[in-house]
This record gives structure tokens, C-alpha cells and sequence, in this order.
């Protein structure tokens, strides 16, 4: 009987090892452990939208949903950068409600902050859903220091708004979330090579190519961010370069979510932690704060 009793426990024994060798390490993560690890949304708690992306350097932070009591939209990054919102439409984005920009009259005003006059090193990151293609359309913008914009031919720039910057070698989708970062590791003056300013869609960085005015006797392209304008210089959903006529007639189309300013460069795994959203939301579904 105690052969048999031996015989029985060894084969639970067995069983449980073969079980428990198919479990990997993120199958005994906790909820808590698993939001860690995954990008949960801006919130008083997390300005970034995670834990595991520094705060330091952080010059403003939207969830493109909530409000002030005067009605703005609120900055969470403790520096007070509110923006008047003309027009826009709340919609379902993807960590909460986002905000959807149709014509030349739907943006975001932001202060001229002093905080806004970065000039290197940078991060820009943000979730968006384009509608329509084939428009030069600006996501965020802040005259003369730097923009975030799209193509006519779909390509994605990340610029100092000067005529400098990375542009990468294809686009995005329409009617899609997509994560986008642009990362600028250098310095006014700077020669802009692929080892200082990427773009990054979904955590992965693109193909693509620097781009601009050479210096006087070199073929090397320069970061070379002018002056924060006192007015009219930054924008959600445009780009006004300071009322210049040809874009006051440029919109954006498409739906803006999550979107974080750095005085600093992120590092990849804080891009990456951008892009992972859980599994929910990655299969599409969007979701309610």
C-alpha cells in the first residue's frame, strides 16, 4: 500500500512540474504588476501614463479629455500649459475619451510658456487615428522650436519647424490608433544624424531620413529651432506659423489621444512602454475612464 500511495504521489508530482513548466514568468504577473508594465493613461497618480516612464523633464501632459473648471484642457504635468479648446469633438479613443479634429477651426491653443522653448533634447509622444490622408496636417506644433506633422505623401515628420528634422520612409493607416514618439537626443546646432532624432510608431523606430538646410560649407543637416513666439506659436491639431495664409487653411483630420511633451529623450524602453497597451485595447476596443 505504501509503494502504491509513493507511486501515486510521484505521478501528481510529475503533473504538476509539466504544469507548471508551462506557465511563464507574465502568467504569474498580478493586475497590478501587468498595469506596471503596460501604458494605463495620463492621471493625477501617473502624469506620464505609466510608472515606468520617468517624469523627469516633463513639460506637459494632455489625456485629451479632462477638463479644468474653467475649461480647458488640463495639463497634468503640474505646469499649469491649460489649452483653450476651439471646436473638436470628445470620441472614444483609447485609454478613456480622446478628442477629434475636422477643420481649419478645430485646435487647441496653448500658452506661450517659456517651458514650451525646447531646443534639445526633446520627446513628443502620442496616440492618433487619422482619418484621411494625402493632407499636410499638423498634430502638434509650437513656432518656432518644434512640430509633429504628416505628409501629403503619408510621410511623418518630426521637425524644429525651420526646415530640419527626420522624416520617415512610410506612413500610417487611416481609421488605426497608432502609437507616435519622436525623439530628439541632441542640441541646437547639432548635425542631425539616425543616432539623435528617430520617429517611433508602436514602440518600433521607422525607416526614414534626415532632412534640411546644410551648413555653410558641409553636407551636414543642422537642428536649428528659432525663437518660442510670444503669440499664436502652439497648437494641438495646427500649426499657424504665425499666421502665415497657406496653413491657416491646413487641418488636421483625425482623432488625438495621450499626448506627452519632454524636455529630454525617452529612452526605448520608455517608448515601448508607450505602445503597450493591454490586450483589450489592443484588440481594438476602445475604452471609458
Amino acid at each position: 500500500m505504501k509503494i502504491q500511495a509513493k507511486g501515486k504521489l510521484l505521478i501528481v508530482l510529475m503533473v504538476f512540474i509539466q504544469v507548471a513548466a508551462g506557465i511563464s514568468a507574465s502568467d504569474l504577473q498580478s493586475p497590478a504588476q501587468e498595469n506596471r508594465a503596460t501604458y494605463v493613461g495620463i492621471s493625477d497618480n501617473d502624469p506620464t501614463g505609466s510608472p515606468l516612464i520617468s517624469r523627469d523633464g516633463l513639460v506637459a501632459a494632455y489625456d485629451m479629455e479632462t477638463l479644468t473648471s474653467e475649461g480647458q484642457l488640463k495639463d497634468y504635468s503640474g505646469n499649469n500649459n491649460h489649452g483653450a479648446i476651439h471646436r473638436t469633438t470628445p470620441v472614444n479613443g483609447v485609454f478613456g475619451q480622446a478628442r477629434q479634429f475636422s477643420t481649419v477651426n478645430d485646435y487647441i491653443d496653448l500658452p506661450e510658456n517659456p517651458l514650451f522653448a525646447i531646443d534639445g533634447p526633446l520627446s513628443v509622444a502620442m496616440w492618433v487615428r487619422v482619418h484621411r490622408l494625402g493632407l499636410h496636417q499638423h498634430i502638434v506644433a509650437c513656432d518656432d522650436k518644434f512640430a509633429f506633422w504628416i505628409t501629403p505623401g503619408n510621410n511623418i515628420r518630426f521637425v524644429d519647424t525651420v526646415g530640419n528634422g527626420f522624416q520617415s520612409a512610410g506612413g500610417i493607416a487611416t481609421n488605426m490608433w497608432y502609437s507616435l514618439v519622436g525623439v530628439f537626443k541632441g542640441k541646437a546646432g547639432d548635425t542631425l544624424t539616425a543616432d539623435n532624432i528617430a520617429v517611433f510608431i508602436d514602440g518600433k523606430p521607422v525607416p526614414g531620413e534626415v532632412f534640411g538646410r546644410r551648413r555653410r560649407g558641409s553636407r551636414d543637416k543642422v537642428w536649428s529651432p528659432g525663437i518660442l513666439h510670444a503669440q499664436d506659436a502652439c497648437y494641438i491639431g495646427f500649426e499657424s506659423h504665425q499666421g502665415e495664409w497657406m496653413h491657416q487653411k491646413l487641418q488636421f483630420e483625425g482623432g488625438i489621444d495621450e499626448l506627452l511633451i519632454f524636455s529630454r529623450a525617452l529612452t526605448p524602453s520608455e517608448v515601448e512602454v508607450h505602445a503597450r497597451r493591454d490586450q483589450k485595447q489592443a484588440d481594438g476596443q476602445e475604452t471609458q475612464h
